[in-house]
């Protein structure tokens, strides 16, 4: 079955540079974003590998039958993956998820326009998933008639993210309501047409930046 994972063209690539004044915003790009060269023997950074640690809960949690916290981390402890680690969205599945479609929902009850959704570093799609399932099950024509796009920087957690809408998402997937884009969100110019919620669930702690430093006691 053909891919329909649309790779964006790099407009902000950051070459490698062993420059001892190599700032630390570019460090911190170079590796979690940086390109490999293996003729090189250079690995990529951590989500342009191959092989990464973002990982999925064997099955949901069932909260229900739950009577406490000690409970709770028995049963995170044997259905954790392992050498790998899991997002909030998987681990409070799909309860978190269902939290933000609520608001999204709240912001555009009564009016008469779609939801549009712009997810960066969507990872494997378990927010997607649980999101539109709960669409699904509030409000149908919304569901049917959502618009959905990844932005996803790693080819592999895009094949995840594909592969999860495929199974449970096909119809919106083969209309065309849901996109998936690999590449950097730096590189997304595509226009997306009214209101749009984005959505960065994890974001901030995966973003270059400096650092701010003196060897004096004067302010800077």
């Amino acid at each position: 079955m053909k891919s329909k994972i649309i790779k964006l063209k790099p407009k902000t690539f950051l070459e490698r540079t062993n420059s001892s004044s190599m700032l630390l915003r570019e460090f911190i790009h170079d590796r979690l974003y940086g390109e490999g060269d293996p003729k090189k023997e250079i690995l990529g950074g951590y989500f342009t590998q191959d092989r990464h640690q973002v990982g999925r809960l064997r099955e949901p949690i069932k909260f229900s039958k739950l009577q406490g916290y000690y409970e709770f981390r028995k049963e995170m402890e044997r259905l954790y993956p392992e050498n790998a680690w899991v997002t909030p969205c998987e681990l409070f599945k799909p309860f978190y998820s269902y939290t933000i479609a609520n608001f999204m929902l709240n912001q555009i009850e009564g009016q008469k326009m779609p939801l549009r959704v712009l997810e960066i570093g969507p990872g494997t799609g378990t927010f997607a998933d649980s999101c539109l399932d709960f669409y699904k099950n509030y409000d149908l024509n919304m569901y049917r008639n959502c618009e959905y796009t990844f932005c996803e920087i790693s080819s592999q957690l895009a094949e995840q993210c594909e592969q999860t809408m495929r199974q449970n998402h096909k119809q919106l997937l083969d209309e065309g309501r849901i996109k998936i884009y690999n590449g950097s969100i730096m590189d997304f110019d595509k226009k997306i047409e009214g209101s749009c919620f984005v959505v960065g669930l994890e974001i901030l702690d995966n973003m270059p930046h400096d650092r701010l430093f003196t060897t004096s006691r004067k302010s800077i």
